[in-house]
């Protein structure tokens, strides 16, 4: 019994012969250094973007170099094993496996349901004459596994009476010209995904992502805590004539206080000016203005933090297309909330208010808090704009039904 890319059931002289082959012809092809291909092989990849990948960093047998060391070498060695080979007669030492050989298909692909696998007699020399190089070439040898494969497909037997109580008869039911036609498909759906840290399997340019949207969220949490949000010039003014000049620094949830411009207050000419102490503002009901601002930001806060984890993943694991939407999405979210907290400049801290005829005047200007806000605003859009070129080089494969 053979489980799909089961290594031991394949092993031969004509197969290893064939393995050695194709790696020394895969070293001949290599058009970019061998440690970048080292690295390269770690990131997962997917079916719909290896020719590309291989593109990459091979070179198609026309276009080989023949006028190297390298290559009067490999020539030399092969020209040598040829010999021996049939100076030994080791070619009709085949060493195929002996008795009746049943396959076991796994057409999902992804070892995820025993009752997904297909049974059918193999023929050694048309099906099992490749040795498949995958990440489970040793665990499908697992006789564990393959126990609890076989009680499986039993049950599912016994389940479907009209077919049979055997394996044998559904071995005999299944053609492996229709697995290998495509009339029994792989279910494209159930893609097989590596999670390995820093694999990046989109490439570099996420990383470039997640960090700029790391900045971004740390410039959104320090202008939202900061008392320097805005630096407000405020004016009391007593039947239209300025009596007091009040110059302060307001934020989100505090102010600063005020300082006597000499560091004395003993006159009643004394200039004021912001201190470097921040305190909270009272617990005072204030305006929807202020409330929004305050909600906003936090929103801003939350929407940057989940686009944040979905993109550090992103260098670990690859995204499917709805995935990357759904980032785009919360990065927009975020870089909309961010700009909305400028509602602040709405609120009574910085709008002319009337008491009688005391008229107190106030106009904020933007500070080192609303620069930040700006900046990660900005930022934020950048990387949504970012993401939005990975997406596009999403291709969603179309769900096709089994046969």
């Amino acid at each position: 019994i053979a489980r799909q890319d089961d290594l031991i059931p394949r092993i031969s002289h004509l197969t290893l012969e064939t393995l050695r082959e194709e790696f020394l012809n895969v070293l001949l092809r290599m058009k970019v250094p061998k440690i970048k291909v080292f690295f390269d092989i770690r990131k997962p990849c997917p079916d719909n973007t290896a020719a590309i990948r291989n593109a990459k960093v091979l070179s198609s047998m026309d276009d080989i170099s023949h006028d190297n060391e390298f290559y009067e070498q490999l020539e030399a060695f092969r020209a040598e094993r040829a010999e021996n080979n049939q100076r030994s007669g080791s070619s009709d030492n085949s060493l195929w496996i002996a008795g009746k050989i049943l396959h076991l298909v796994d057409i999902k692909g992804d070892n995820s349901d025993y009752k997904a696998y297909v049974p059918y007699w193999a023929s050694r020399k048309r099906d099992l004459n490749q040795i498949i190089i995958s990440k489970r070439m040793v665990t499908d040898h697992s006789m564990m596994e393959l126990v609890d494969i076989l009680r499986d497909i039993h049950a599912h037997l016994n389940e479907n009476g009209g077919v049979g109580n055997s394996i044998s008869a559904i071995c005999n039911s299944i053609n492996i010209g229709e697995i290998e036609l495509g009339k029994i498909e792989q279910d494209e759906d159930s893609d097989v995904r590596l999670f390995m840290c820093f694999s990046n399997p989109d490439g570099k340019f996420p990383i470039f992502l997640s960090s700029i949207a790391l900045i971004a969220l740390i410039l959104s949490g320090l202008s939202m805590t900061m008392c320097e949000f805005f630096w407000r010039e405020s004016e009391i003014k007593l039947d239209g004539l300025e009596i007091l000049e009040l110059p302060i620094t307001i934020g989100l949830f505090s102010y600063t206080l005020l300082e006597c411009e000499d560091g004395k207050c003993d006159g009643e000419d004394d200039k004021v000016i912001p201190s470097d102490i921040c305190v909270p503002y009272p617990d005072n009901d204030f305006e929807v203005q202020m409330e929004e601002a305050r909600a906003f930001a936090f929103l801003a806060m939350v929407f940057g933090s989940l686009s944040l984890l979905m993109l550090c993943v992103s260098t670990c694991w690859s995204f499917r297309r709805w995935a990357w939407i759904m980032v785009i999405f919360m990065l927009l979210l975020a870089t909309l909330f961010q700009g909305l907290v400028f509602l602040l400049n709405q609120s009574g801290l910085c709008v002319t208010v009337e008491d009688g005829n005391v008229t107190l005047e106030s106009k904020c200007h933007i500070d080192k808090g609303a620069i930040q806000a700006i900046a990660a605003c900005c930022i934020y859009f950048v990387t949504a704009i970012g993401s939005m070129h990975v997406a596009r080089m999403k291709v969603e494969k179309p769900s096709t039904p089994l046969s």
